[in-house]
């Protein structure tokens, strides 16, 4: 019995030239190939379906019996492969439908929401959903479309994903009014303590080359909300993004403490969703976001 794996259907693609242009030489240049390539395609094709299309002759391939059958299907064939596609290309280039961004929640919560909120506005027949999570290749199980991402400054993201920095981020210290007074963290004796950024170890290497390599450290969070939160209730300074240090209330910066740049923000997406209406208009939206609040994120404001 006849499986359908057996078929290339490529096949078919030079079966049905055959039939229109009547010879092998006529479809090779319809088809812009070599005229062997042209026969060895329909032997591939007859030989799976064991059976004789054309029969060679002086004048070229005539049809048999069961070539004119199959000419019936392949065409039906031909014409669902283009319907499908003209429908695809047509979503694609609608703005509508869904598109799923993975950023960090530093990125979400301190500068997207407005963002987000303009461009549901403005194309209320797409879908965002926003996936918390700051591993760069989360594109790679093209589950996600967009994912904008924090890298150490000049760290190239991983192949084969395609994307543009965006924007740099300065980072510098932050603590109460309150802390900083009762605490100089200027001074050899300090009893001003650093609030750790998770890493193993109680001297990462952030701490060893910043102004305060004399202090000592205070637990270890991985998160912004949680450091923000641990700086505004008075356990130490914390290193933060001016972004989200600079706009928090209760926080100020270390006096004498300057901004220092430290990171780059990527926008990754796959090769091939360049062409998607919808992802495009989504892009274009980012990039103006992040050139809009360039001096926020400097630390310049």
């Amino acid at each position: 019995m006849l499986q359908k794996s057996n078929i290339n259907w490529q096949d078919l693609h030079y079966f049905l030239a055959m039939v229109r242009s009547g010879s092998a030489r006529a479809t090779a240049q319809l088809l812009g190939a070599s005229h062997s390539t042209v026969t060895r395609r329909i032997d591939q094709l007859e030989t799976s379906l064991g059976t004789k299309l054309f029969q060679r002759g002086v004048s070229g391939f005539k049809l048999t019996e069961q070539g004119e059958t199959l000419v019936h299907f392949a065409e039906q064939v031909e014409s669902s492969i283009g319907a499908a596609c003209n429908l695809i290309q047509g979503l694609d280039a609608q703005l509508s439908g869904a598109i799923r961004v993975t950023t960090s929640d530093a990125i979400a919560n301190h500068l997207l929401m407005p963002m987000i909120t303009t461009f549901s506005q403005t194309y209320p027949d797409i879908d965002i959903e926003v996936i918390l999570s700051s591993q760069v290749i989360d594109l790679n199980d093209r589950e996600v479309d967009i994912a904008l991402r924090i890298l150490p400054t000049n760290m190239m993201p991983p192949e084969p994903l395609i994307g543009r920095m965006v924007g740099k981020i300065a980072t510098c210290y932050y603590a109460t009014k309150t802390y900083l007074t009762a605490h100089d963290p200027w001074s050899e004796q300090s009893t001003a303590k650093l609030i750790g950024w998770g890493e193993l170890g109680r001297y990462p290497d952030w701490i060893k080359s910043s102004p305060f390599a004399h202090l000592g450290t205070v637990c270890r969070l991985n998160h912004s909300a949680m450091q923000v939160e641990a700086a505004k209730s008075g356990m130490g300074i914390a290193r933060l993004p001016c972004f989200i240090g600079d706009k928090t209330a209760g926080l100020i910066r270390v006096p004498k403490c300057t901004p220092d740049i430290a990171f780059d923000i990527w926008m990754l997406s796959h090769h091939d969703s360049r062409e998607v209406a919808r992802i495009r208009a989504f892009k274009t939206q980012l990039v103006d976001l992040f050139t809009e609040q360039k001096a926020l994120l400097l630390g310049q404001n």
